[in-house]
């Protein structure tokens, strides 16, 4: 059971957390400048980066400023943007800026006058289809995929009415083995919604309690179907972790 798994993950003497945001602490919306995190959520992370012997990250495919901008300023709190790649500055290279400028304006011509939406973020573009008909989704991921034909480096990383274009070589199964190999955890708790967190399902080491948010087939032990489940574990793994805290004191 998931339940025991975390007051077992608590005990850890050494914790990693590492989660996705979009689906997993935030609830999905049509539009992805309205989302933001479920408050039980941030509660939750606020407590457990207060606590010794413990690291909280966040992986995400946003930019880093975008996801400096929804999460409220919580210390000791790690973000990673751009799948992993943007860790402390959100400033691209003079190279990558110039391919995502002409990314973006391949993708707003070939886009234009489609439901389509586009994201510009540091190190690529994304086209959101949700919430518009599936053919219609269809015809603009086709699209979007032809204008960026020859555009060399690019990374197509698709996810939920999401195809993301990326000049990253970076992805979330990197970002975490990264933070486990600087914080060399005992346990490792990871949370994930999308087919991009499921390298972090499959990296996540030496022992790792994986959730996968949502009903979509994955690789994860363990299963909840919503964020705000998702917020109630991450709330059960604070209030074992502070027991833990207290006892070692």
């Amino acid at each position: 059971m998931l339940s025991a798994a975390l007051r077992e993950a608590a005990l850890t003497p050494r914790l990693l957390v590492a989660t996705d945001f979009d689906g997993t602490l935030a609830p999905l919306q049509d539009d992805p400048a309205t989302v933001q995190p479920h408050p039980t959520a941030v509660s939750a992370l606020t407590t457990l980066c207060h606590l010794p012997e413990t690291q909280v990250c966040i992986i995400s495919g946003r930019s880093l400023t975008d996801l400096w901008a929804r999460m409220p300023a919580i210390p000791g709190l790690l973000l990673r943007g751009s799948y992993g790649a943007e860790v402390h500055s959100p400033a691209p290279p003079g190279t990558a800026r110039a391919t995502v400028d002409e990314l973006h304006d391949r993708l707003h011509r070939a886009l234009d006058g489609t439901l389509a939406r586009l994201e510009r973020k540091t190190l690529g573009v994304a086209v959101h289809t949700r919430g518009i008909p599936r053919k219609d989704a269809e015809l603009s991921f086709a699209a979007a995929r032809e204008a960026v034909r020859g555009i060399r480096g690019l990374r197509e990383v698709p996810g939920f009415d999401i195809l993301d274009f990326t000049v990253s070589t970076y992805d979330k199964g990197i970002a975490i083995t990264e933070e486990a190999d600087f914080f060399a955890p005992t346990t490792v708790v990871v949370l994930g919604d999308d087919p991009e967190d499921e390298k972090m399902f499959a990296c996540a080491k030496p022992r790792a309690v994986t959730i996968k948010v949502g009903v979509t087939p994955t690789r994860a032990e363990f299963r909840v179907k919503t964020p705000q489940d998702a917020a109630l574990a991450l709330s059960a793994l604070a209030e074992g972790r502070t027991l833990w805290a207290t006892e070692h004191a």
